[in-house]
C-alpha cells in the first residue's frame, strides 16, 4: 500500500490517496481525516501524523483491513488491470 497526500498550489490539502499495488491495481481517494483518525484511534495517536497512524494500522491489521475502514470515507476509486 502507498500513501499519498495532496497540496494545491495555496499550500491548502486537497486530499489523500492510498494506492494497492499488485496483478491489478486499485486506487482510492480520501479528505475525511478527522473521521478516519477517530475510527482508527489509539492512545497516543494525537501526537502521530497521519500517515503514521495508518502506517501503524496496517502493520497490526493489514491493507485490507485499513481499507475496508476507510471505505465509508473514500470519494473516488479507480481500477486498473
Amino acid at each position: 500500500m502507498v500513501f499519498s497526500v495532496f497540496v494545491g498550489e495555496d499550500g491548502k490539502l486537497k486530499k489523500f490517496s492510498l494506492d494497492y499495488e499488485g496483478a491489478a491495481d486499485s486506487h482510492y481517494e480520501f479528505t475525511a481525516e478527522k473521521a478516519i483518525r477517530d475510527k482508527l484511534y489509539t492512545p497516543g495517536d494525537e501526537k502521530l501524523y497521519f500517515h503514521e497512524i495508518l502506517a501503524r494500522y496496517v502493520k497490526e491489521y493489514g491493507g485490507n483491513a485499513l481499507l475496508n475502514q476507510i471505505m465509508p470515507h473514500v470519494t473516488e476509486q479507480f481500477h486498473y488491470d
